[in-house]
């Protein structure tokens, strides 16, 4: 079943990395049709986003790579973040880093406000 996504002007698509890859159903969502939609991707890998040598490979791995393999619009806006690791339900590893989420989610808004602005402009 194709979803509808008639109703929202934009859409936020996002998953974790696990043994390198997108997760499987969050890959899979990727194949619809976004034509007209402003799209975002993001990605949270705790070993290649969270570490900042990998940092650039985790962008061009998980994001740069897979929106021009997998989506058929260009995304507004891409980032990678750090994550963690649960073993035997205990954290044992986090490097999440909470202001650049939060300066990434109120700079999409902005970037989701312009871009709507434009296209409902007459």
């Amino acid at each position: 079943m194709t979803p509808d996504f008639s109703q929202y002007g934009s859409i936020v698509i996002g998953s974790g990395i696990r043994m390198k890859k997108w997760y499987n159903e969050a890959a899979k969502f990727l194949e619809n049709d976004f034509r007209g939609k402003n799209v975002a991707l993001f990605v949270s890998s705790m070993y290649d986003a969270g570490n900042p040598e990998t940092y650039p490979v985790a962008v061009a791995r998980y994001l740069e790579k897979i929106s021009s393999e997998q989506l058929n619009v260009k995304p507004l806006t891409m980032e990678a973040f750090g994550g963690r690791m649960k073993f035997l339900g205990r954290v044992t590893q986090d490097n999440r880093d909470f202001e650049k989420i939060k300066a990434w989610s109120e700079n999409l808004g902005k970037k989701i406000a312009r871009a709507l602005t434009v296209t409902n402009t007459p």
